[in-house]
């Protein structure tokens, strides 16, 4: 044996080594792949299951959405109709009122004439209650001519309350 022969043995060696080591991990690389798709094709229906499962909250989750969505139009329409109400009570009330002030204005204007005629003329009234035949029968009959008269009652129909 030569010394070139000693010093190419373990270089051989070492180089068929790592030929068999690369082998190895090259088998070992391939049967984990094939390990892995044999694991992917097992959980695939259990990921198909998931996926299904979670497209079902989906759709239980849309119909509460529109459903929710719809309760919340639905009370806007509500409120839009009572807001509609209170402007029409309001407005009847201040009407009312109005004509509350107007009324009372007229009273005391014709309390305020009639104070002045029994100071002019204290003969021509008789306030007496056993006599009443001798008052001017001008005073027992309404006024025809009435500067405010009242109003009908509001009376809200179907079409104003919606």
């Amino acid at each position: 044996m030569s010394c070139s022969d000693v010093e190419n043995k373990p270089l051989d060696e070492s180089r068929e080594t790592r030929q068999t080591l690369g082998t190895k991990i090259a088998l070992y690389s391939l049967y984990i792949f094939v390990l892995n798709i044999d694991l992917m094709l097992l959980y695939i229906p259990l990921h198909a299951a998931a996926c299904e499962k979670c497209y079902k909250q989906i759709e239980v989750a849309i119909a509460r959405y529109r459903e929710i969505k719809d309760k919340i139009n639905e009370g806007l329409k509500f409120y839009e109709a009572t807001t509609s109400v209170k402007q029409q009570c309001s407005d009847f009330v201040m009407t009312r009122s109005i004509q509350c002030r107007d009324m009372i204005e007229d009273v005391q204007k014709q309390m305020s004439g009639l104070s002045i005629q029994d100071g002019k003329n204290s003969s021509a009234y008789n306030y007496s209650s056993t006599r009443p035949s001798q008052q001017p029968s001008s005073q027992s009959e309404p006024p025809t001519n009435q500067p405010h008269p009242q109003t009908p009652y509001y009376h809200p129909t179907a079409t104003t309350l919606l």
